[in-house]
């Protein structure tokens, strides 16, 4: 360790104390001297809760003084619901291929290695700010918003969003607002072959606010909101996989996009979910095209996925529930075969109820 001449470091630091230059320093480069390259890409999170004195970002900022070889970014965050401190520091430019609970202080820049990223605040996420996102991270393939924080800012003359590799969105820890920033075509463009992973419930209101005149959802109007058929045929022709999340009083369904459809030798799978035993009261849906699921099934590995991805248990003591489709070829068949085992599913249900009483 003593002869390192370079060394990266990416890590999140629940302790109470705040990781700064000072700290790295006296830590690391005071004994590892002949150390040329060192990359770092570190968070601290402490509890607000009595804490008498909080650093600036300048104060941080100061701590690196000795860092000459590299440019240091560093930023601070107070989540007074969540009771907490984030300081996050970095070197630049940024090599790691993550980058999460980005917040509306974040500074700009170009992050070129970045895939994947996470929004999180405790104030509203504006248009401008979703632009400044797209622009630092144009490789960016899945973004996860959590933000229950509606925007404020009406403007009408906003520029449309780009996202050029854009394929997954995570919109389930969100306010209605930000699905709508996702769905309006005039606030934000879209590739095909996309997934939206949403609240069934936020869809439908959402939807039932776009009009003729207004909005238009991915090229294609939309006036429906009560029908969860009605409103998939909106995606449908768009190439787009929806992921909806359905919230019952006793019953929670998850369905991850890596999970939606897999392939095996002679058969199609749409492996589905964990709920209560109410299975009638589902509402999930999985949307794509045909030419679409070829291309799919090549990146899928079932076993992994079916494994890894699938099974959740969300309700403790109920079996895991899944579906094989054998031979369905075509949206409609897929539909006809989720229901057929959703109405199969509450035969069962009934008739165990009236068995119940009967004895």
């Amino acid at each position: 360790m003593l002869n390192l001449e370079e060394l990266s470091l990416c890590f999140v630091n629940h302790n109470t104390l705040i990781i700064d230059g000072n700290d790295l320093e006296m830590n690391i480069m005071n004994y590892m001297t002949k150390l040329k390259i060192f990359k770092f890409n570190i968070r601290s999170i402490i509890p607000l809760n009595n804490q008498v004195y909080l650093p600036s970002n300048d104060d941080i900022q100061k701590t690196f003084k000795n860092f000459q070889s590299n440019e240091i970014i560093s930023s601070i965050d107070y989540f007074p619901k969540g009771n907490e401190f984030h300081c996050h520091v970095y070197s630049y430019p940024y090599i790691w291929t993550d980058y999460h609970k980005i917040t509306n202080n974040f500074r700009g820049g170009l992050f070129q290695s970045v895939m994947e990223i996470s929004l999180v605040d405790e104030h509203p996420f504006e248009h401008e700010f979703f632009l400044q996102i797209a622009k630092s991270f144009p490789l960016m393939r899945t973004l996860h918003v959590h933000n229950q924080e509606p925007q404020k800012n009406n403007n009408q003359q906003w520029s449309i969003i780009e996202y050029s590799h854009l394929v997954q969105v995570d919109l389930l820890g969100s306010h209605e607002n930000y699905l709508e920033q996702f769905l309006n075509n005039t606030k934000t463009c879209l590739l095909s072959n996309i997934c939206l992973r949403v609240d069934y419930n936020t869809l439908q209101r959402t939807m039932n606010n776009f009009t003729n005149d207004a909005i238009r959802v991915n090229g294609k109007c939309s006036t429906h909101g009560n029908d969860l058929w009605k409103i998939s045929d909106q995606f449908e022709k768009q190439d787009i996989i929806l992921v909806v999340v359905g919230i019952e009083p006793s019953v929670v369904v998850y369905a991850d996009f890596y999970c939606a459809l897999a392939h095996k030798t002679g058969g199609e799978y749409l492996p589905m979910i964990n709920a209560a035993r109410i299975l009638s009261s589902i509402i999930l849906n999985v949307l794509f095209k045909e030419d679409t699921l070829c291309q799919l099934f090549r990146h899928i590995n079932v076993e992994s996925d079916l494994q890894h991805n699938c099974l959740y248990n969300y309700t403790s003591g109920e079996q895991h529930v899944s579906f094989m489709i054998e031979h369905c070829s075509t949206m409609f068949d897929i539909r006809q075969y989720f229901q057929q085992m959703l109405d199969r599913r509450k035969r069962m249900v009934t008739d165990d109820d009236e068995s119940d009483s009967t004895t």
